[in-house]
């Protein structure tokens, strides 16, 4: 769970640089909002598990954990198709 709080604090510090980015190239407002959004729950989940983790709910915190990288993994795949059939 030191791992997974190590990780936020990265993750933390490239997001705004990220976001800059998304920002310039992408071309519909709403969808930058969207993932702008996605981001910080995506953080405030890894943030959520480590507090958990930490303060002895172990197992409550690998779940958390678990789901949060089953949801990354769906929306990965789902992003990898949506650019391949596009191209």
């Amino acid at each position: 769970m030191l791992f997974i709080a190590c990780s936020f604090l990265a993750a933390l510090r490239i997001r705004p640089r990220v976001l800059v980015w998304l920002e310039q190239h992408m071309a519909s407002r709403r969808w930058f909002k969207i993932t702008r959004l996605a981001g910080f729950l995506f953080l405030a989940f890894m943030l959520g598990a480590s507090v958990l983790g930490v303060a002895g709910y172990l197992n409550l915190a690998w779940a958390m954990a678990a789901h949060l990288a089953w949801v990354l993994l769906v929306v990965m795949a789902g992003t990898w198709c949506a650019a391949s059939c596009t191209t």
